[in-house]
């Protein structure tokens, strides 16, 4: 049976990287928002399922069983990744999770705090306060939403350090094989802009 393949994290906390990851893999990703200043290799986002939750995050649940046959449209013939933070803002996941097709795998990206707010902050010029709100409330939520599905954690750190472990593990959570070269070769170190000082 195909799976849902969920990337998900903070924001600014290597999603983006996963899903290109992923991608050079040969799992699609969906259709992709367009590069741009503060994701220069591109966000390798389900743009549908981006509008999807926008519209729950606003209250609207009326098109959730759009939602459901849409993900059930997408793992119909392969493996499907899914890719958006918006999975760990409020109310998001336990709207959507039982509209989610099974079996499904979660990868819960982490990235130190205080990266995370520096890096929302260079982005997209929010508050500090705000951002760092944000990334705790993100960071928490993904927590709990991955103690009850089958998850890997990948952290930023060891994604740009070591790339080639993360690789490892994520062909073992996913049973993937070959195309690891490729896999490799998708994570663009320079993106690690903001480093905590002790990193």
């Amino acid at each position: 049976m195909n799976k849902l393949i969920i990337v998900t994290g903070t924001g600014r906390c290597g999603t983006s990287a996963v899903g290109r990851m992923l991608n050079a893999a040969g799992l699609p990703t969906g259709p992709d928002f367009a590069a741009d200043d503060t994701n220069p290799h591109g966000f390798f986002e389900d743009s549908r399922v981006v509008a999807y939750h926008e519209r729950v995050k606003a209250g609207d649940t009326s098109r959730l069983m759009e939602y459901r046959g849409y993900l059930a449209g997408r793992v119909a013939s392969s493996d499907a990744v899914v890719k958006d933070p918006r999975f760990c803002d409020p109310g998001v996941w336990d709207t959507v999770e039982p509209h989610l097709p099974d079996p499904r795998f979660v990868i819960l990206c982490e990235r130190n705090i205080e990266e995370t707010v520096d890096s929302l902050v260079r982005a997209y010029g929010m508050a500090r306060g705000q951002a760092l709100q944000l990334a705790i409330a993100r960071r928490n939520a993904g927590r709990r939403l991955a103690e009850k599905e089958a998850h890997h954690v990948v952290q930023f750190h060891t994604l740009i350090t070591d790339t080639a472990s993360v690789v490892d593990q994520l062909c073992g959570f996913l049973g993937l094989s070959g195309r690891r070269t490729a896999m490799g070769c998708a994570v663009d170190p320079n993106l690690w802009r903001c480093r905590a000082e002790n990193a």
